[in-house]
């Protein structure tokens, strides 16, 4: 695999003591982060936690710091590996981000130029190692331990396509934030749009009616994810967004509101 020192989109560059160096394993994932607050790329990299070198491996580093204001930061070189998801055997494999909020807790928005700015570095490093697609999976409640994380990546990664992981999959964090991972879905297709226009089909939404007297919907496309609501006797039309394999049903059906996902076998198309 090709290897780079960093991206042309980077704009500024401190780099950390705390990485690992050289990385020990090609580079085949993403990790988008939220810093927790509304930091410039030089603020963020100037943090205690950052400059102080700690060989324990109790110190913090990322790949790539981008700011409200979309400028990329440099903070440890694409060849190694940098100290960011509370997972070794993740940092090893990614590349990492730690991308501004533009406001706190519970959300942790962000802005539409660091947004852009993620997205268009993550089409960039695809690019350069030959990823022409990036592939994200909703991590299941059942999967709780590093140990299990890895287990279940495993089930479903590929090695031609880049994978997303998350900070929260390896500890008892809300990062990259609710805001983030609400964007998540759609971010996920602009980037493969980029990468190549035949891998993502446009997909067009429809309505359904629900034919059973019951049926759940829960968090993800799958009866091992959590169930929201329940829908009784529901004489109402509903708009499905996305389709997904899923545990149980043939077929798995995101709700246009939001609410989560159902399985299509007890629907007609209306």
């Amino acid at each position: 695999m090709a290897t780079r020192r960093a991206s042309d989109l980077s704009t500024y560059e401190r780099l950390s003591p705390n990485r690992t160096r050289p990385r020990p394993k090609p580079i085949k994932r993403l990790t988008p982060h939220c810093m927790a607050g509304n930091l410039s790329i030089e603020r963020c990299m100037a943090l205690p936690a950052f400059i102080s070198p700690n060989p324990s491996g109790g110190g913090t580093s990322c790949t790539y710091c981008i700011g409200s204001d979309g400028r990329i930061g440099l903070n440890v070189q694409e060849t190694d590996a940098p100290w960011t998801s509370s997972s070794s055997i993740n940092d090893r494999q990614a590349i990492t981000f730690e991308i501004a909020n533009s406001g706190g807790a519970p959300n942790w928005p962000m802005t539409d130029s660091a947004i852009d700015s993620f997205v268009k570095l993550a089409i960039d490093i695809c690019k350069f190692y030959g990823f022409k697609k990036v592939h994200y999976e909703e991590k299941p409640s059942t999967v709780v331990t590093k140990a299990e994380v890895e287990a279940w990546i495993a089930t479903w990664e590929k090695p031609d396509e880049m994978i997303i992981t998350l900070h929260r999959w390896y500890t008892a964090k809300a990062c990259p934030g609710a805001y983030f991972m609400g964007k998540l879905p759609d971010l996920v297709k602009e980037i493969n749009l980029a990468l190549n226009p035949q891998v993502v089909p446009t997909f067009t939404p429809y309505k359904i009616k629900i034919t059973a007297n019951t049926l759940r919907v829960r968090k993800g496309p799958g009866t091992d994810y959590p169930i929201v609501m329940t829908l009784r006797n529901d004489p109402n039309i509903y708009t499905i967004i996305d389709e997904s394999d899923g545990i149980g049903a043939k077929k798995w059906g995101k709700l246009k509101s939001g609410a989560g996902w159902i399985s299509l076998d007890y629907t007609k198309r209306v």
